[in-house]
C-alpha cells in the first residue's frame, strides 16, 4: 500500500514565485479569466483580476499543509468545483474552447473563503504571495460583485426548498405534512438579533482535520452557514486546535495517528484581536479570539495561548477526562465572554437572541448564561443575556455522543468540591445533572431524602449531606450532561424522525420541553433531520437547474466524469489498479463497531457467489481510534481484504480520509454503502451527499436512511437504492404470566451480560425444549427472538404472510406482516416502514448490538443479496440492456430527485419552524425561571461563595505563569534570531544607510505579544520602538518584530533589544518585588515559590525591562 504523501515535502519553498517558464501559456490562462468577465455585462474587471487570481491559485498549490496536501485541496474543499477542472486550469491546459468550464471556475470559486480581500492580503504580509494593493482593491471588487450573485443564489435556494418540500409527508409511524409557512416570521421577529451555535468541532476553511472530527464537526459547519442563508446573522463559536491528525499504517496493519503542528498562517484564520481569560478548572487560562467565515456566517475559534487544552480536538492522544472537561469550559464560558467582547469592540453588532448548543458537550455556555443571570449587576450589566433562548441538540446514542462526567476522574467523590471545580453549584448540579443509582432523577427520590439533603445545604452541616448524598449517588457521581442540558434548556432536538424515537425512549427521559408535530403535547426532543450543503458536494452539472428534466446523455456522462476522476485518484494513492467501468462501491465512515464498517467482506465467498462473474470495486476509507481495540480488528480485516486480490472483487483502503477524499466519492462512487446496528445511527449525512450526486445508497433501516431511501423491492418507480435490515421474527412474554423456562441460558464467555442470552435452551408453557435465536431479559417482560429471516423481497414476505411459522403466528408482527399488503396483492410503501418499525421496535439499541454480534450471517446474506441484483441493474448500463439499463438511470435520478429534501437550508428552516419558533414563543424570560422558586435563592447563594474565591484563584495561578512566561530560561520569551538587511531603496544620507532590524521572539508560556513593547537600542541615541511585522500561529509562538534604522554600514552590528511588559499584572508583581513588598494576588502561595519568583525577577532592571545584547549580521 503506498504513502498517500510520499514526496510532499519536495519543491516547498514559502517564497516561490509563480513559474514562468512558458510565460506565453501562464498569460494565456490569465487572459481567458479576464476577457470572459469582460463579456459578462456591466461587470467589474481589469486585466489585473485575472493575474491575481491565477497567482492565487498557484500560490496555494506551492504551500504544503503539514498534514498531507497542500492549501489548494482545502480551496478545492471549500468549492463543489471538479479538482481536475482547477488543475487543469493552474497547469494552462484549458483554451478558448473551455469558456464554460473557465466560467463555472470563476463563479463557484468567488465565494470560497480562499477568495476573500483579507486572505490575499495575509499571504502577501506573510511573504507567500506578491500582490499590489491596487491589485488586491480590484480583486475585492470582481469578488465582490460574483459573492452578490451568489448571495441572490442562495436566497432564492432557501425559497425553492421550502416551495418543493411544502405539503410532502414525512417518513415515520404517524406521518405529517411539511409547511413552511411560518418560516418568514420568524425571521422577522429574530431581525435584529442574531443566533450562535456553539460546537466542539466545526468544518472551516475547507476542513483541515485539526478543527472537525467527522459528520458532527462536518454538519456543524455546514449548518451555520446554511442558517446564514436565511437572512438570520448567524455566529458560529468553537475552538482552533493547534495539531492535526495524519494517518499512518505500521508494519502490523494497525492504524496510527501522528499529531501534526498546523500553521495557520497559510489558512484564512484572522485574529480579532481578542483575549479573554477564563478559570478552567483553576488553570487560569487566556485564549485569543479567532474569526472564519463561511457564506454570510461569522464563526469564532478560541486558541488556548496557556496551556495545552486547545492542542489538539477532545485531547487526541492525550486525552482524558479532565482535558474534555476543560475544553468544554473554555468553549462555553469563553465562548460566552468573546462574544461579550466581540459585542463591546463592534466586531459583531447583534445581540444573540437565541443561543444553539450542538451537542451537550456545550453546557458550559448554558451554565455561563445562567451564572449572567444570578449576577446581572456584576456580570451582565448590559443585559445580553436576558431573555435569550437556549436550544440543544443531541447526536449519536452511543457514549462519545452522550457526554458525562465521573467525578473519581478529579478526584472527588464530593459534590461540592465537585461543584466548586466546575464553577457551578451543588444545587445545580443535583436538581438536574446528576444521575442517581438506578438511573434515578432528582424527581424520582425519596422526598424525604431530598428534603434533608437540602436542609443539610442551607444550615451548612456539610459532613452530614457528604455521607447521605453518597448513599444515594455512590462515591463516583455520575453528571448526565445530555439529560441536565435537555432539562435546562427552552427546546431540544435530536437529528431524525428515527432519532427522535430512540432518544425520546431510551436516551432523555426527564424532560419535556420540546413541541410534537402531531398534537399540542411535548416530547424530550423534536426531531429535526439533518442536512448537507448541496451546493458544496454535488456536481455543479447537477445545480441551478431542472432536475426533473436533466437528459440520461448528461446524467451519465457526469457520472462517468467523476467517477473517473475517484478512480484515478484513488489508483493514485493506492497504488491499486481499479477500473472505473466496475460497479464501485464506497464504505467511508469512521471506523468502529456500531458502524460494521467490514460487513461486506465478513463472507467475500458468498458475496461472490451473488455476484457470479460480475466484478466490482469496493473502496474503504476511515480512522479507527487507536485505543479502540475492535475497531482495530475491523481495520487489521479490511487490510486483509485489501491484500486478498480476489479475481472478481477488487478492494482498496484510502489513507488520512477527510473531506477530499469523502467529495470524490460520493460523486464517483456507484454505491454508497452504509450499514450500522440499527437504533444507533442518529442521522448520517454522507448518503445525503451521495444521494445529492446522484449515487444509490444500500443501508440498514435506521437514521435518516428511512426518510431519504426508497428500495427497489418495494417501490421500483421511487427507488433510489435497499434497505438490509432483516426479518427479526420476535414474540413478547410476560414475567408475571411465569410461561417461560430457562433450561439451559449458556451464560459463559459474556453471554447474558446485559440480559442478553444467545441460543439458550428455553421452554414455554412446560412445552418441549428448543433454542431460539436469543433471549432478552426485560424488567417485566421477556422478548423471544425466534427467526432472523434474510429475505425480504416481497415474494418471500407475501410466502410468510400466507404459510407463516408457528412462531410467527403467535407473533404480533403477523398483523403488520398482513397489513403490508393491498387487496391487489402489492406491499404498500407505506405499509412496509411500519412493518420495519415493528420489527425493531421492542429491542433496545444494546439488543440490537448484541443481536448482530452473535449473529451476522443475516445482515451479509441479505446485503450480498441486494448488492448481486443491483450489479445485475448496473450491467444493463455498461452492455446496453434496456430494461436494467432504464432502471438503474431511474435509481440515479431518484436519488438526485432527493436533493431538495437533503439540502441544509431544508433542515436550517425546519429548525426555525419546530424549535426557533417555539423558543420564541417561550413564556420563560430565563434559565432561572426552571428552578424551583424555594430552591432558586440557594444555588445563587452558593455561586456567591464561589464567586470571589475563584477570582483569587484565577489571579494566584496567573501571577505565577505570567512571571514564568516572561522570564524562565526554559520556557520563558526569548530572542532567538536577529538579522539586520539594507533597505533595497534606502539611499545614503551622507556616509549614513536605512537598515532594517528584525528581531525573531519565542512567546513564553501564557505570555503573549500584547504584553509586552519591544525595543530596540543601538549606539547613543534614543531607542526605537520596534513593530510586530509577523505572528506565527504554531504551538510554539514565534514572532517577529522590525524597526529601521540609519547608521554607517558596517559588516558587524552591536545593539541591544529589550523587551518591556505594559501588562499591569506583570508590572506590578515586578515593581512589588523590587520594593520587597507581597506580591499581589500570591499571599497563600508557599514560600519557596515566592523565593523563586523573585530569583526571576532579579533578571529584570528596575523598570522591569529584559535586556537582550545582540551582534546582527548584515545580509
Amino acid at each position: 500500500m503506498k504513502d498517500d504523501c510520499k514526496g510532499s515535502e519536495k519543491g516547498f519553498n514559502m517564497e516561490r514565485k509563480v513559474d514562468t517558464s512558458d510565460i506565453s501559456r501562464v498569460n494565456n490562462s490569465i487572459n481567458l479569466v479576464n476577457n470572459i468577465l469582460y463579456q459578462l455585462n456591466d461587470f467589474p474587471v481589469s486585466d489585473m483580476f485575472g493575474k491575481s487570481f491565477y497567482n492565487l491559485l498557484h500560490t496555494m498549490k506551492t504551500l504544503k499543509f503539514e498534514a498531507c496536501g497542500t492549501i489548494l485541496d482545502f480551496f478545492k474543499n471549500s468549492t463543489p468545483l471538479s479538482p481536475q477542472l482547477i488543475d487543469d486550469y493552474i497547469d494552462c491546459k484549458l483554451t478558448e474552447r473551455d469558456r464554460d468550464r473557465i466560467l463555472e471556475l470563476i463563479f463557484y470559486a468567488a465565494p470560497s473563503p480562499y477568495m476573500e480581500i483579507d486572505y490575499l492580503r495575509k499571504l502577501h504580509d506573510n511573504g507567500y504571495m506578491e500582490i499590489t494593493e491596487t491589485a488586491l482593491k480590484d480583486f475585492e471588487t470582481v469578488i465582490s460583485s460574483l459573492r452578490q450573485l451568489d448571495l441572490k443564489r442562495r436566497k432564492e435556494l432557501c425559497e425553492q426548498v421550502q416551495k418543493h418540500m411544502e405539503n410532502e409527508w414525512t417518513v415515520e409511524p404517524v406521518p405529517v405534512q411539511r409547511h413552511y409557512k411560518t418560516v418568514n416570521g420568524v425571521i422577522k421577529k429574530l431581525d435584529g438579533k442574531s443566533i450562535v451555535y456553539f460546537s466542539p468541532e466545526m468544518k472551516l476553511i475547507g476542513g483541515p482535520r485539526s478543527i472537525f472530527s467527522g459528520g458532527l464537526g462536518v454538519l456543524a459547519g455546514e449548518y451555520v452557514e446554511g442558517l446564514a442563508d436565511t437572512g438570520i446573522e448567524t455566529y458560529g463559536v468553537t475552538l482552533l486546535y493547534k495539531k492535526t491528525i495524519f494517518q499512518r499504517i505500521s508494519p502490523y496493519n494497525v492504524s496510527t495517528t501522528e499529531e501534526i503542528a498546523v500553521d495557520y498562517s497559510k489558512l484564512p484564520v484572522y485574529d480579532t484581536g481578542i483575549i479573554v481569560e477564563e478559570n478552567v478548572i483553576g488553570i487560569p487560562v487566556r485564549a485569543r479570539v479567532w474569526e472564519i467565515r463561511a457564506g454570510a456566517a461569522r464563526i469564532f475559534a478560541l486558541e488556548d495561548l496557556t496551556s495545552d487544552i486547545t492542542e489538539m480536538l477532545y485531547g487526541g492522544d492525550k486525552e482524558t477526562h479532565l482535558l474534555r472537561e476543560q475544553q468544554n469550559q473554555l468553549m462555553g464560558r469563553g465562548g460566552i465572554k468573546a462574544l461579550e467582547a466581540l459585542l463591546e469592540k463592534g466586531i459583531i453588532n447583534k445581540r444573540p437572541g437565541i443561543v444553539h448548543l450542538n451537542e451537550a458537550n456545550c453546557y458550559c455556555a448554558l451554565d455561563e448564561i445562567q451564572r449572567k443571570q444570578m449576577f446581572p449587576e456584576k456580570l451582565d450589566t448590559k443585559g445580553i443575556w436576558k431573555n435569550v433562548g437556549i436550544a440543544f441538540t443531541t447526536h449519536t446514542p452511543v457514549p462519545a455522543g452522550l457526554p458525562k462526567i465521573y467525578s473519581q476522574a478529579f478526584g472527588t467523590d464530593n459534590l461540592l468540591h465537585l461543584s466548586w471545580l466546575l464553577n457551578m453549584d451543588p444545587v445545580t448540579l443535583m436538581l438536574y445533572y446528576v444521575q442517581y443509582l438506578g438511573g434515578k432523577s432528582w424527581n424520582q427520590l425519596d422526598q424525604s431524602i431530598r428534603e434533608r439533603l437540602i436542609q443539610d445545604l442551607k444550615k451548612e452541616d456539610y459532613e452530614d449531606f457528604i455521607v447521605l448524598f453518597q448513599t444515594i449517588a455512590g462515591s463516583n457521581i455520575i453528571l448526565n450532561l445530555t439529560e441536565g442540558t435537555a432539562q435546562l434548556a427552552d427546546g431540544s432536538t435530536s437529528v431524525s424522525l428515527r432519532h427522535e424515537q430512540v432518544t425520546n425512549a431510551e436516551i432523555i427521559r426527564n424532560s419535556k420541553n420540546s413541541p410534537s408535530r402531531h398534537n399540542n403535547g411535548m416530547h424530550a426532543t423534536t426531531g429535526v433531520t439533518n442536512g448537507v450543503n448541496v451546493r458544496d458536494w454535488q456536481p455543479p452539472a447537477f445545480q441551478d437547474i431542472d432536475l426533473a428534466a436533466i437528459p440520461t446523455e448528461t446524467l451519465l456522462a457526469v457520472k462517468k466524469t467523476e467517477k473517473k476522476e475517484y478512480i484515478d485518484m484513488v489508483n493514485k494513492r493506492t497504488g491499486s489498479r481499479l477500473s472505473p467501468e466496475h460497479l464501485t462501491i464506497s464504505i467511508m465512515r469512521r471506523i468502529n463497531t456500531y458502524k460494521r464498517t467490514d460487513l461486506i467482506i465478513k463472507e467475500i465467498d458468498i458475496l461472490n457467489a451473488e455476484l457470479g462473474d460480475q466484478e466490482i470495486n469496493i473502496i474503504f476509507a476511515g480512522i479507527p481510534h487507536m485505543k479502540d481495540e475492535p475497531a482495530q480488528e475491523i481495520f487489521k480485516r479490511i487490510l486483509q481484504a485489501v491484500n486478498w486480490k480476489h479475481p472478481n472483487i477488487h478492494v482498496a483502503f484510502i489513507c488520512q480520509y477527510d473531506i477530499t477524499i469523502a467529495k470524490y466519492a460520493v460523486r464517483g462512487s456507484d454505491i454508497w454503502l452504509m450499514q450500522p446496528i440499527e437504533k444507533k445511527e442518529a442521522s448520517s449525512t454522507s448518503h445525503q451527499k451521495a444521494l445529492a450526486a446522484a449515487t444509490l445508497v444500500i443501508s440498514t433501516y435506521d437514521g435518516a436512511m428511512i426518510e431519504n431511501v426508497v428500495d427497489i423491492d418495494i417501490n421500483p418507480k421511487r427507488a433510489n437504492g435497499v434497505f438490509i435490515t432483516p426479518f427479526i421474527m420476535h414474540r413478547t412474554v410476560m414475567k408475571n404470566d411465569n410461561r417461560l423456562r430457562f433450561i439451559n441460558a449458556y451464560t459463559e464467555g459474556g453471554n447474558g451480560s446485559d440480559g442478553y442470552f444467545s441460543r439458550p435452551v428455553i421452554s414455554l408453557d412446560n412445552s418441549q425444549a428448543f433454542t431460539p435465536v436469543a433471549v432478552m431479559e426485560k424488567r417485566d417482560r421477556y422478548i423471544i427472538v425466534d427467526e432472523i429471516n434474510d429475505d425480504m423481497t416481497p415474494e418471500n414476505l407475501s410466502k410468510l404472510c400466507k404459510n407463516p411459522p408457528q412462531h410467527l403466528k403467535n407473533s404480533p408482527l403477523m398483523q403488520s406482516l398482513e397489513n403490508s399488503f393491498e387487496k391487489n396483492g402489492v406491499i404498500s410503501d407505506v405499509k412496509f416502514h411500519d412493518l420495519l418499525y415493528d420489527i425493531l421496535d421492542p429491542f433496545s439499541t444494546t439488543d440490537l448490538h448484541h443481536l448482530y454480534d452473535y449473529n451476522p450471517i443475516p445482515w451479509c446474506r441479505l446485503l450480498y443479496r441486494k448488492l448481486g441484483y443491483l450489479a445485475k441493474v448496473y450491467t444493463g448500463v455498461t452492455h446496453g440492456l434496456p430494461r436494467f439499463g432504464a432502471q438503474w438511470v431511474q435509481m440515479m435520478r431518484n436519488a438526485l430527485l432527493r436533493t431538495y429534501e437533503v439540502d441544509i437550508h431544508r433542515m436550517a428552516v425546519e429548525y426555525i419552524r419546530d424549535i426557533y419558533d417555539h423558543i420564541t414563543k417561550t413564556t420563560r424570560t430565563s434559565i432561572l425561571d426552571s428552578y424551583p422558586k424555594d430552591l432558586l435563592p440557594l444555588a445563587i447563594q452558593w455561586r456567591e461563595k464561589f464567586f470571589s474565591a475563584k477570582e483569587h484563584e484565577y489571579e494566584r495561578n496567573l501571577a505565577s505563569r505570567l512571571i514564568r512566561g516572561y522570564l524562565d530560561d526554559q520556557i520563558g520569551t526569548l530572542i532567538e534570531k536577529v538579522q539586520a538587511s539594507v533597505k533595497e531603496s534606502g539611499k545614503k544620507e551622507g556616509t549614513q544607510q536605512s537598515i532594517t532590524v528584525d528581531a525573531e521572539i519565542k512567546m513564553g508560556w501564557v505570555v503573549q505579544p500584547d504584553d509586552f513593547d519591544v525595543e530596540l537600542y543601538y549606539g547613543n541615541g534614543k531607542p526605537v520602538k520596534m513593530s510586530l511585522v509577523k505572528e506565527t500561529c504554531a504551538l510554539n509562538r514565534h514572532c517577529t518584530y522590525s524597526a529601521t534604522i540609519k547608521l554607517d554600514k558596517a559588516d558587524d552590528l552591536p545593539l541591544d533589544i529589550v523587551i518591556q511588559p505594559k501588562n499591569q499584572r506583570i508590572k506590578s508583581l515586578i515593581n512589588n518585588a523590587k520594593q520587597h513588598q507581597p506580591l499581589p494576588g500570591l499571599d497563600d502561595v508557599p514560600g519557596y515559590e515566592i523565593e523563586q519568583l523573585s530569583t526571576l525577577i532579579n533578571k529584570v532592571d528596575d523598570q522591569g525591562r529584559r535586556w537582550f545584547s545582540e551582534h546582527a549580521s548584515l545580509s
